[in-house]
C-alpha cells in the first residue's frame, strides 16, 4: 500500500493535481509558481533553467543581506525599481539608494521610493568621471546602454536590443563624487549592485573610495559581451580583486540559443 500511495502521488504530481502547500515566504511562493507553470503552459528546458536560477539568486541574495547585516544597498541601474522591490519582498528594511538616468522612469520610481522607505532616487547615471553622454533606449528598456550592441548581441538578443529612441545629455557622475554630499559614515555594511549594460567597469572605476567601504558587490557580468567595448567578466573580477574582493556565486541570466554558451550572469563578489 505504501508503494501504491507513492506511485499515485507521483502520477498526480505529473498531472499537476497535487495541492501545493500555502506559504508567505517569497522564495517558497516563487518555487510553487515555477512548479505550477510547468503544467499551465509549455516551458522549454532553457526557460525553466533561467526561472530556477532566478529563484536560487533571490535565495542567495537574501542570505547575503542577512549574513553581512547589510544596512545600505546602492542600486546603480535601477530601471523601473525591480531590484529595490525585490529587496523589500525578501524582507530587507534598510536604506536603498537607486541611480537611474532614464527620464521616463523617474516619476514612477519616485512614487515607488516614497511608498517603500527608506529609499532615495538619484536621477543620473554613474561612471568613471563626470560627463554627459547619449543613452540608447532599447525595445526592452532594461537593455538600454551608453554602448552600441555588437554583432553577436544583435544576433542573439536583437529583439531586446533594437533601439527605439535616444536620450541626449544624460548626466554621469562618479559614485565617489556623489558621496561628497551623501556621506556613508553612518552605515556599517554596504552592498553595491551595478547593472548598466556594459558600463559597469566605468561605474567601478568611479567608486575607488566607496569600494573601500563596501562589503559585497553584485554585478551583471558578461562572459560573451553583447555591446561594443563592454568588459568581459574577467576584467570585472580583476578590478575587484585589486580591492580585495573574492568572486562568490554566479547565477546565469542569458544563454546562447545556438549552443548554450553562457552570455551574462549576476555575479557576487565578497570581502
Amino acid at each position: 500500500m505504501k508503494y501504491l500511495n507513492k506511485f499515485i502521488k507521483q502520477l498526480l504530481c505529473k498531472a499537476g493535481q497535487i495541492t501545493l502547500p500555502v506559504s508567505t515566504d517569497s522564495i517558497c511562493v516563487d518555487l510553487i509558481d515555477a512548479y505550477k507553470s510547468t503544467f499551465s503552459k509549455e516551458v522549454s528546458d532553457l526557460e525553466l533553467t533561467i526561472a530556477l536560477s532566478r529563484i536560487a539568486f533571490n535565495s542567495h541574495l537574501r542570505s547575503i543581506i542577512k549574513g553581512f547585516r547589510t544596512d545600505l544597498v546602492i542600486d546603480v541601474g535601477a530601471n523601473k525599481g525591480q531590484f529595490g522591490q525585490q529587496l523589500r519582498r525578501l524582507g530587507y528594511t534598510g536604506t536603498i539608494w537607486s541611480f537611474e538616468p532614464m527620464t521616463s522612469h523617474h516619476q514612477s520610481l519616485s512614487v515607488l521610493c516614497n511608498s517603500l522607505p527608506p529609499w532615495k532616487l538619484f536621477k543620473h547615471a554613474c561612471g568613471e568621471v563626470f560627463s554627459r553622454r547619449t543613452l540608447s533606449v532599447t525595445k526592452d528598456d532594461s537593455c538600454s546602454s551608453f554602448l552600441t550592441a555588437n554583432e553577436f548581441g544583435k544576433r542573439e538578443l536583437g529583439h531586446f536590443l533594437n533601439e527605439t529612441r535616444v536620450e541626449s545629455d544624460v548626466d554621469v557622475f562618479p559614485l565617489d563624487m556623489v558621496l561628497e554630499n551623501n556621506p556613508i559614515k553612518d552605515f556599517s555594511s554596504i552592498l553595491l549592485k551595478t547593472d548598466t549594460q556594459g558600463f559597469d567597469d566605468k561605474v567601478l572605476a568611479g567608486a575607488e573610495l566607496l569600494l573601500e567601504k563596501v562589503s559585497v558587490v553584485l554585478c551583471e557580468t558578461a562572459f560573451r559581451p553583447i555591446y561594443e567595448n563592454a568588459p568581459h567578466s574577467s576584467v570585472i573580477t580583476s578590478m575587484l580583486a585589486k580591492k580585495h574582493f573574492k568572486q562568490g556565486c554566479i547565477f546565469p541570466i542569458a544563454y546562447s540559443t545556438q549552443n548554450g554558451e553562457l552570455i551574462e550572469a549576476d555575479t557576487f563578489f565578497v570581502k
